[in-house]
């Protein structure tokens, strides 16, 4: 039987990128994003960092996750920045939000919480905002 490939996308909304496609699989399962074109999410914008974050996938999840490494301009999603990390520590995103909305008293809200990228996700590198879309395919 064959193994499903889990793919990431994100689409430019915002930004420099405006209307760039970027596309991953999880036989990528580590994802390098940074302003340099060494990153295999390569985000030609000023304000991305050359190393600005990693998107790493859990095969035992089957899940995506995301970490901002120390960038200068930050990185959120949907609206929660992420707290830096040094390293490759998972920092996750959705569920977050849900706990956060009567919770949170920061401003921005910073997430240190663990949760996973999903579908229809809005994702800010420095400047760029991208949406994400997660396909399963066959």
């Amino acid at each position: 039987m064959a193994t499903a490939a889990h793919l990431l996308s994100f689409e430019a909304f915002e930004g420099p990128t405006v209307g760039t496609r970027y596309d991953t699989t999880s036989a990528d399962n580590k994802i390098t994003v940074g302003r340099t074109k060494a990153s295999k999410l390569h985000v030609d914008d000023e304000t991305v960092s050359e190393r600005h974050g990693v998107l790493l996938w859990n095969q035992d999840t089957g899940t995506w996750s995301i970490t901002d490494l120390n960038s200068s301009n930050g990185t959120a999603v949907n609206g929660i920045t992420l707290e830096p990390q040094g390293g490759e520590g998972w920092v996750y995103v959705h569920s977050w939000v849900h706990r956060c909305t009567t919770v949170c008293y920061t401003s921005p809200p910073i997430s240190t919480v663990p949760c996973t990228l999903k579908e229809g996700d809005v994702v800010r590198f420095g400047n760029s905002k991208l949406r994400v879309q997660v396909h399963t395919v066959q």
